[in-house]
């Protein structure tokens, strides 16, 4: 049974009552909890203010209603159903590199 943890605390604690509970297992992966994250990042496209935010959540709803007000309110575009849709198609899964993609 695969369990997703919100924090690397609980991601440890899970892994010691693995070792120490011989009735209770976790199977913790590391690569699932990353892979529910979600991300965009406007470092991907030039802009006036070149641009570096990074923003990510665990859902897809979550993401898209920060990146519509961070579009609004940085960018000047207009809340509209075209827009909500074009971020989603920007949308990728993990979490933003550190540094400038493509640097």
């Amino acid at each position: 049974m695969a369990t997703r943890y919100r924090s690397a605390k609980a991601h440890a604690n899970a892994a010691i009552i693995h070792k120490t509970s011989a009735y209770t297992e976790f199977s913790v992966s590391c690569e699932e909890d990353a892979m529910a994250r979600k991300y965009i990042d406007c470092r991907e496209f030039p802009s006036d203010t070149n641009c570096t935010v990074a923003l990510s959540a665990d859902s897809e709803d979550e993401l898209l209603e920060a990146a519509v007000q961070h579009a609004v309110s940085v960018h000047r575009h207009e809340d509209s159903p075209e827009l909500r849709s074009e971020l989603k198609k920007l949308f990728h899964d993990g979490t933003p590199p550190v540094e400038r993609p493509g640097a």
